[in-house]
């Protein structure tokens, strides 16, 4: 069964919540938004233990569902959340649980966009049949002025179309960054129609070092400014994760792109569809002409260790991590062997 992202509350409302959920796409807010979601309802229906396992490319899924099948009676209704490759989806192990669920158990799925010719496979069917569905749909260019004003509303902002414009242009498509201008106009002017005036002011009062910023230096290869930004940020308290989701977003990008050339797809196209603005046609072209294919894979096997020093799984400095694969994908070539 397949959810629509918007229908989702409305469904964790009106029904008892679902033994198994995937959600896939990537756009890390949306997906998490969706996940809290199904925390809560989850919580509100006694799954109050939660458990939580990180796949790779040879994820064993007899790890994550012994959790669930060994629960005892007297044990929690659990939560269990496995984030994977969408290739790890076509498993045997996986299928079998889900045709006798155990009855304690919620099972939450996240992964990334799955293929559209993986989506009519059988296996996939079968998948659909036995759990629901939640794909995570881009925003493209074209929609997402009136997806702002979707969240504007829904925050209980009134912005006029000005003002949404200036938002619109300063944020590039950037979901997380136009939530936080839009929480934070909510704090100032909660009770004051947004003007184009008022939303200039606010956006030219965020933090001095942006991870929007990064980004671009990333892709122009501008090694010192890159490496300033970073620690930048983490002397102002900014989130590694948030760091980490703005390095891995425009090499998920950069990947897309580069696999459409090789299959011959013309760069305008390619760039329309992974939301590359016009203004940062330059910037992708020339991450694009120094980096190919396999040290972008490359770079995000680094961002995964990152990941997992993050989370104190291995001993090394995030951070340092980071800084090194700043500067790797600026084009330095010796911080590449440090880091493998």
């Amino acid at each position: 069964m397949q959810i629509n992202s918007y229908q989702l509350d409305q469904h964790l409302q009106n029904q008892n919540i679902a033994s198994c959920y995937l959600i896939s796409g990537d756009e890390p807010l949306l997906i998490e938004e969706a996940l809290q979601a199904i925390r809560r309802a989850g919580k509100q229906q006694g799954f109050t233990e939660r458990q939580s396992f990180q796949g790779n490319n040879a994820f064993d899924w007899n790890e994550a569902l012994l959790s669930a099948n060994n629960l005892s009676l007297f044990a929690e209704r659990t939560l269990i959340e496995v984030r994977c490759k969408h290739a790890n989806l076509n498993d045997q192990t996986l299928s079998d649980y889900l045709s006798r669920p155990g009855k304690d158990t919620l099972l939450v799925i996240i992964c990334e966009k799955i293929p559209a010719n993986k989506k009519n496979t059988k296996w996939f069917g079968k998948l659909l049949n036995l759990c629901h569905h939640i794909p995570i749909r881009e925003i493209k260019p074209a929609d997402y002025p009136r997806w702002l004003k979707q969240r504007s509303d829904k925050a209980g902002l009134r912005v006029s179309a000005a003002a949404l414009s200036v938002l619109a242009e300063n944020t590039e498509g950037n979901l997380l960054a136009a939530v936080q201008e839009i929480e934070k106009l909510f704090i100032l002017h909660q009770h004051a129609e947004i003007t184009e005036a008022m939303m200039v002011d606010a956006i030219s009062n965020s933090a001095r070092y942006s991870v929007f910023s990064l980004g671009d230096e990333l892709l122009g290869g501008q090694q010192q400014q890159a490496i300033r930004t970073l620690r930048g940020l983490k002397n102002e308290g900014t989130a590694l994760q948030i760091v980490l989701w703005a390095l891995t977003r425009e090499l998920r990008t950069l990947v897309s792109i580069r696999e459409g050339l090789s299959r011959k797809q013309n760069i305008a196209t390619l760039f329309r569809k992974n939301g590359v603005w016009e203004s940062r046609e330059l910037l992708y072209k020339q991450a694009l002409k120094r980096t190919p294919i396999p040290r972008l894979y490359l770079f995000l096997q680094m961002a995964q260790k990152i990941d997992l020093a993050s989370k104190g799984l291995n001993k090394q400095d995030p951070w340092l991590l980071c800084e090194r694969l700043i500067l790797a994908i600026c084009g330095e070539e010796t911080f590449i062997s440090n880091t493998e």
